[in-house]
């Protein structure tokens, strides 16, 4: 007999709960009411979880059609969505409160705009996961990033800790999204575009969509309040279009170039799992492979650090990388503890074959 019980993913429960919000608000068809209904009876967490946001989010008129499914009652016609529990009993109130204290921190000033949403999200070296926001934004997180998203009534705010991600904003002239990074802050209202934080304070930014403004900010709070009444006047902001990328150094300063169509699918090739080189040098090769795998690489022998590399590469497979080096390069490899050491000339036995 199979005893094995599988739990629910609260975070995939959540994702999914506020994804059946947004289409409960727009209106549901016919075939979505009878997933949604099939959704709902699969776990009780499910029921839970879409009460907690609705109630979080002020939405909780929209799931009087269904509340013969829910664990609570719901009120089937609120008169306005403004209070965080419109019509509910104080009980429930106060059970939800506690509930929402845990996914829904609000913050301590009373002058913040109150806490709608927050969220943490890593990969782990030669991980990538997609998320789906409340609004629907999708956020693209590439190996070894961390981030922490925080929505409030009147912005959208990401704070990107590590790494890279891509952003695809859902629009809302009402609340700009915006996306902190290594001390500068990224604003957009719809668009899509790429960070990527490098040595926590020198940011690539690569917009695909749209526009967006970057500009200096110490914290993301900071750069919520600016996107919201718009950044003081001594701060020159850099704006970005379509196929225009930017990189910052430590002071903030880099050019802006337009790049072609195809070198922004080289730039973003590792949303499909694989990496590209155009001409790197082994030294710039090696520190980007680097980010998709636990193995480290050093090149003992300097008169091949600045050979050029070109080709498309797996994402995390040094094999591939290492023969690619040897059989096409000359490049001999040795294995020391977790380190390769790359040489023109073979050192020993355990060379890479």
């Amino acid at each position: 007999m199979n005893n094995t019980v599988v739990l629910p993913n609260r975070e995939r429960v959540q994702e999914q709960a506020a994804q059946w919000l947004a289409a409960m608000d727009r209106g549901l068809s016919a075939q979505e009411k009878h997933e949604l209904r099939d959704w709902l009876s699969a776990s009780s967490l499910h029921a839970e979880t879409l009460v907690h946001y609705a109630s979080a989010w002020d939405l909780m008129d929209i799931l009087a059609p269904i509340a013969e499914l829910l664990p609570l009652s719901v009120p089937p016609k609120p008169s306005k969505r403004r209070n965080l529990f419109p019509a509910l009993t104080t009980a429930i109130a106060a059970s939800l409160v506690t509930a929402a204290l845990v996914l829904f921190e609000p913050w301590s000033s009373t002058s913040t705009p109150e806490l709608r949403f927050s969220a943490a999200h890593t990969t782990q070296v030669g991980e990538q996961s997609e998320v789906v926001l409340p609004d629907q934004s999708r956020l693209k997180l590439n190996t070894d990033t961390r981030l922490k998203v925080t929505y409030t009534a009147s912005a959208r705010s990401v704070e990107l800790l590590s790494g890279e991600a891509y952003f695809d904003v859902a629009k809302d002239p009402q609340r700009p999204f915006v996306v902190v990074a290594g001390g500068r802050s990224v604003t957009a209202v719809g668009t899509a575009f790429n960070v990527e934080l490098r040595d926590q304070s020198a940011v690539e930014v690569l917009v695909t969509e749209g526009k967006v403004a970057i500009s200096d900010s110490v914290e993301a709070e900071a750069a919520v309040h600016n996107a919201i009444t718009g950044p003081a006047e001594k701060k020159e902001s850099i704006y970005l279009t379509v196929g225009q990328k930017v990189q910052l150094d430590v002071a903030g300063r880099g050019p802006v170039t337009t790049i072609e169509e195809s070198d922004v699918e080289t730039s973003l090739a590792w949303q499909q799992g694989m990496v590209v080189f155009q001409g790197e040098s082994l030294e710039q090769v090696l520190a980007e492979i680097s980010r998709y795998t636990s193995a480290d690489f050093e090149i003992v022998d300097n008169t091949i650090k600045n050979i050029e590399v070109g080709g498309f590469f797996k994402a995390g497979d040094t094999d591939q990388l290492l023969f690619v080096l040897k059989h096409n390069f000359g490049i001999h490899s040795q294995l020391s503890g977790n380190t390769w050491l790359l040489s023109q000339t073979p050192t020993s036995k355990s060379e890479r074959r």
